[in-house]
């Protein structure tokens, strides 16, 4: 896997919708590490996926996101066991995203991300030849973006 930090500007939806987008997302994420964490035993996958899967979806998570939340806060909480830490607890408005709910448009140095029922397209800022350099050789099957403390900006791991 890859990652690359780029920064982009919103041209299609706004940045309150992003926002609260990434609130609920953090919300979803923080809900499943609290009650994972109660857990002696941590579940499997499928196990995961029988506990949360309706209740996300309920929420209005398309299907590919529900299963980047769970998947995340599990390996969240199996870090910080396997760490012998505290409990994980999320501060940063971010979201991971399957090949299904983002799709990067290097010509147009274009962005276009599905959260929920929402469609948000973010203008990448950089020159072309930087994004190249590092997304050429490899093709991820996982997007993440974060907002950036910048008001019209936002941040792109990849």
């Amino acid at each position: 896997m890859l990652t690359l930090k780029a920064q982009g500007m919103l041209v299609k939806g706004s940045l309150e919708d992003l926002r609260e987008e990434l609130y609920l997302t953090r919300r979803a994420i923080q809900y499943i590490i609290d009650c994972l964490w109660e857990l002696d035993k941590l579940p499997t996958f499928n196990q995961l996926h029988q506990m949360f899967y309706k209740q996300l979806r309920s929420q209005g998570f398309r299907a590919h996101q529900c299963k980047q939340i769970y998947k995340y806060a599990l390996s969240m909480v199996k870090s910080a066991k396997r760490n012998n830490g505290k409990k994980p607890t999320l501060k940063k408005l971010s979201t991971r995203l399957d090949k299904y709910d983002a799709s990067v448009d290097l010509e147009n140095q274009l962005v276009t991300v599905k959260l929920r029922n929402r469609e948000f397209k973010i203008k990448l800022l950089h020159r072309k030849d930087y994004l190249q350099m590092g997304i050429q050789p490899i093709q991820t099957e996982e997007h993440t973006f974060s907002r950036c403390e910048l008001e019209e900006s936002c941040c792109l791991r990849r």
